[in-house]
């Protein structure tokens, strides 16, 4: 039996800046260079993992603000939810 929504753990309560391949400045910079791709958590009943494509970052909200690849909605996800192609490549190889 797979667990519903209210079994779920907020990944936020594991989230550790210190181990961040770039600080969320530097993402903001890297994304006034071109948007960034990866993967987002997407909870919309369910949870999934789905791909994103990142425009910006408000500091003030301390979220990354993009679009889902498959509908084109708004996504706005913060950083525990988010794992860029970049960052995959560089911790798997």
């Amino acid at each position: 039996m797979t667990p519903g929504p209210e079994a779920w753990i907020p990944l936020e309560l594991f989230d550790d800046k210190n181990d961040d391949l770039y600080a969320p400045s530097e993402w903001a910079e890297k994304l006034t260079m071109q948007p960034l791709v990866g993967k987002g958590l997407q909870k919309n009943g369910k949870y999934e993992w789905k791909d994103v494509v990142i425009h910006s970052y408000d500091l003030k909200t301390d979220k990354f603000l993009g679009e889902w690849n498959d509908d084109h909605s708004q996504a706005r996800l913060p950083r525990i939810h988010l794992a860029f192609y970049v960052t995959i490549n560089f911790y798997l190889y």
